[in-house]
C-alpha cells in the first residue's frame, strides 16, 4: 500500500519543524540577546543551557516523528497525535483565556491558525484509511 500524499507533507512538515527548532537552540546558544530582538519576553531570554537541551530535545522529537510517519511506524502516530492534541488543547486554552487581543508575535491570530492546524491533523490521523496505513489488518484477522 502506497503512503499517502498527507503522511508524506505531515512527515516533511515534522522534520523541517523539528530542524528549525534545533537551528533556534543553535541562535540562543550563540546569541542569547537575539530573543529580545525578536520580541519574545525578556524572561525566556535568560533560559541558558536547559532551555537550550529542551529545544534540542523538542527538535530531535520532532524529527523522529517526522521520519516515523515516513516509515508508517505505529509509534509515530501515537506520539504525533498525542502532541498535536497537546497543541490543540493548549491553543484553545490560550484563546479561551486571552480573548481576541492581539499580543506578541500576533497573540490570538497565531493561536486561531495553530488551532485550525492542529484540529486538521487530528482529524486526518484519525481518518479511518490512514489509520489503517498504521494499524493494517493481520490476513484473516478482523477488520477495524
Amino acid at each position: 500500500m502506497a503512503r499517502p500524499v498527507g503522511l508524506t507533507i505531515l512527515g516533511i512538515l515534522q522534520i523541517f519543524g523539528g530542524l528549525c527548532t534545533c537551528l533556534l537552540a543553535a541562535v540562543v546558544l550563540r546569541n542569547p540577546d537575539m530573543l529580545a530582538k525578536w520580541g519574545i519576553p525578556a524572561g525566556l531570554a535568560g533560559v541558558g543551557a536547559a532551555g537550550v537541551a529542551a529545544l534540542v530535545f523538542s527538535g530531535l522529537l520532532n524529527i523522529a516523528v517526522g521520519v516515523g510517519l515516513l516509515k508508517l511506524f505505529q509509534w509515530a502516530w501515537f506520539v504525533m497525535l498525542a502532541l498535536t492534541g497537546l497543541s490543540l488543547a493548549s491553543a484553545a486554552l490560550g484563546i479561551l483565556l486571552g480573548g481576541l487581543a492581539q499580543g506578541a508575535l500576533g497573540g490570538d491570530g497565531l493561536r486561531l491558525v495553530v488551532f485550525a492546524l492542529d484540529a486538521v491533523f487530528v482529524w486526518y490521523l484519525l481518518r479511518p484509511d490512514i489509520k489503517r496505513m498504521f494499524f493494517p489488518t493481520a490476513p484473516g484477522g478482523p477488520k477495524t
